[in-house]
């Protein structure tokens, strides 16, 4: 990712951030994280309370940048989150710790199948590192 692309994404990311912008640290690659979930019909109320509050959560963390909510256009009960990160150890903790996990364990019961996660490095091409040992 050009030097460029990298100060618009933390530019626009942190406009109403009280935190000093801090480029990332050597050999860190912005990530963006997709969570895909699909709920139970009903207990609309409930659920977007929880997402809520899991996104609340992460804005605390250090290497959010920001993320979006959408909702299915033709299923109301499926969601995409986008969550984008300074890089993949800050996601990880965040992932791990034990304020998401007791807040993930209220979204559980309205679960109508398990959470999938994707994980994706920004930039035009991929990391150079990961293509190595690749035949």
């Amino acid at each position: 990712m050009c030097a460029v692309d990298v100060d618009y994404l933390y530019l626009n990311f942190h406009k109403k951030s009280k935190e000093k912008i801090r480029r990332p640290k050597e050999g860190t690659m912005p990530i963006k994280v997709l969570i895909k979930r699909r709920f139970k019909e009903g207990c609309v109320n409930d659920i977007n309370k929880v997402i809520k509050e899991i996104r609340f959560g992460a804005m605390d963390q250090e290497g959010y940048i920001t993320a979006e909510t959408m909702w299915d256009h033709n299923d109301p009960f499926r969601v995409v989150i986008v969550s984008n990160w300074r890089g993949i150890e800050y996601w990880n903790k965040w992932k791990n710790s034990d304020l998401r996990k007791s807040i993930e364990q209220k979204l559980e019961k309205f679960l109508d199948d398990e959470t999938e996660y994707e994980i994706f490095d920004l930039g035009v091409n991929p990391p150079l590192e990961k293509l190595k040992n690749r035949p």
